[in-house]
């Protein structure tokens, strides 16, 4: 038998949601917050809360972490690979979040014409994006998955606010990301706003084996659900669906 994951993410998808949606019923929060305490990140800049929350009447993991006031760090890539490597996480957990950074480090890289060494990530090098990504890789390989299987994502429209005026949606970023994969964008008229972010771009690419629709499955071990901040047009609230189950080989 092999161990299987679907990611179902029918409203799109963020690093938070991906998150979330593992630790609902297939990993021990507690467990994960130790694990987290081995990437030895300043004490006191952070708190990770778990609730619990309503999205089209589905009980819905939802994971925030709380920075304080004097978390401003604008780390590039190196910075975070040394973080990642100081660590002392597993070692398929380490591969596989600098795997999904230097994902994000290339996107960002060809978006602003530069070297990968001159990138700072405003957003992906702060503590709370640094959590999703290296939090999802632990919980990840932790659950020992086979073959990963994602669906169509909805990507959004419009445009969104960046500190340097007005950007298109889907992010450069993001889109950068996806035209090297084969993960499938559903398009979604109603949601007028970003519903697949950048870091959730380069997670899904760097472990998705094939995007379809639900593959098949002799068990269904766990369903998890993953909730965002979002609520878009039509009643459509950000949410996506993670299942964990076998299937013969």
């Amino acid at each position: 038998m092999q161990t299987v994951a679907y990611f179902d993410c029918y409203s799109g998808a963020s690093g938070d949601m991906l998150l979330a949606s593992l630790i609902d019923k297939s990993i021990d929060f507690n467990w994960f917050l130790n694990e987290i305490e081995k990437l030895k990140l300043p004490k006191d800049s952070f708190k990770i809360e778990k609730t619990y929350v309503q999205r089209s009447n589905l009980n819905s993991c939802k994971i925030n972490v709380n920075l304080s006031k004097h978390e401003h760090h604008h780390r590039g890539y190196t910075d975070i690979c040394n973080i990642i490597n100081n660590s002392s996480i597993n070692d398929k957990a380490k591969d596989l979040s600098k795997k999904i950074f230097l994902t994000l480090a290339k996107a960002e890289a060809s978006v602003h014409n530069k070297d990968i060494e001159e990138i700072h990530f405003h957003e992906v090098g702060a503590i709370d994006s640094i959590i999703d990504i290296v939090g999802f890789s632990i919980c990840y390989t932790h659950l020992n998955i086979d073959k990963c299987f994602t669906s169509p994502v909805p990507v959004g429209s419009g445009f969104a606010p960046c500190s340097h005026g007005l950007i298109p949606i889907p992010a450069p970023a993001t889109l950068e990301i996806l035209k090297n994969y084969e993960i499938k964008i559903a398009q979604n008229n109603i949601i007028q706003e970003e519903c697949f972010t950048p870091t959730a771009a380069a997670i899904l690419c760097t472990v998705t084996d094939k995007c379809s629709f639900m593959p098949d499955m002799n068990k269904i071990i766990n369903i998890g659900y993953g909730a965002g901040d979002k609520i878009f047009e039509g009643d459509i609230i950000s949410n996506l669906r993670f299942v964990l189950g076998q299937t013969a080989l």
